[in-house]
């Protein structure tokens, strides 16, 4: 099991201040254990300085902390070298850009995304299945709750994962979500690209005769700001800050792909409502 700052930082989405200590205790105990296979639960608690009743919890009945089960879980799928180039790395970016932008995690770790749109939900799903989480569709019978999209396995940890990345968890206000997430500063450029273009798929509406495309925010000024410089640097064009959200110009639109005539842009609706 890995030791990283990224590990560390995900154990300690659960309660408590020593959920990473726990895991470090879990890793010593079986790592003495293996050194010394002759000594039983009460020997490597009294030789670890451990609560006897934990380490035989451990040792003799197969448990095991919550903080430690999600750091081997995401190991295991490759969650913790991030930010990274492969297709999980990737597909961990398109999801925290579907949360941004049309998702929102529960206080219980759950990550949903929202799928009108064609596109959004294949990627989405194909993301989650790249990511080895799997995807299921939830189809609300209610005309006022829309169709999402969630992990079929492993949600709460993914969840915990993406929050640990920087997407917003619970309601999504000005309060909540103030910045983009800080690993978008270290990545290539394909990474920036997939996530602009995750993130006005869901988003934007489109404005009738013109490129130019419309995404409503309501965010603080600060984000709102941040949101137009980062897909500006993307698109190498235009994209500006307004009261109501940010209007990424005709030429941004087309750099990214999202002109009229586009395959994307088929995508955009003229009207969307805020998530």
């Amino acid at each position: 099991m890995v030791a990283s700052d990224f590990a560390q930082d995900l154990a300690r989405t659960y309660n408590g201040s020593d959920s990473w200590e726990r895991v470090e205790d879990y890793q010593r105990c079986f790592k003495y254990a293996a050194e010394h296979p002759q000594k039983g639960s009460y020997a490597v608690a009294s030789a670890l300085d451990l609560p006897r009743g934990t380490v035989r919890q451990w040792i003799e009945r197969g448990s095991k902390p919550d903080p430690v089960h999600a750091v081997e879980t995401a190991d295991e799928l490759g969650w913790l070298d991030v930010p990274s180039k492969d297709a999980t790395g990737r597909a961990l970016n398109l999801l925290v850009a579907g949360i941004y932008s049309g998702g929102s995690v529960s206080k219980s770790f759950v990550p949903t995304w929202t799928i009108d749109r064609e596109p959004v939900e294949l990627l989405l799903s194909t993301a989650l299945e790249q990511a080895g989480s799997g995807a299921k569709r939830i189809d609300r019978m209610s005309d006022s709750r829309a169709t999402e999209l969630a992990p079929a396995e492993h949600a709460s940890v993914l969840g915990r994962l993406l929050v640990t990345l920087g997407a917003p968890q619970g309601t999504k206000n000005e309060s909540t979500v103030t910045d983009l997430p800080e690993y978008l500063e270290s990545v290539e450029r394909r990474v920036h690209v997939e996530f602009a273009k995750m993130y006005i798929l869901n988003r934007a509406t489109s404005l009738e005769g013109k490129d130019t495309l419309q995404l409503n925010e309501s965010r603080t000024t600060l984000y709102k700001r941040e949101l137009a410089e980062f897909l500006s640097m993307v698109a190498g064009e235009p994209v500006r800050a307004t009261k109501n959200g940010v209007v990424v110009s005709a030429a941004a639109a087309r750099a990214l792909g999202f002109g009229r005539g586009d395959a994307l842009r088929e995508a955009i609706h003229e009207k969307r409502t805020s998530a």
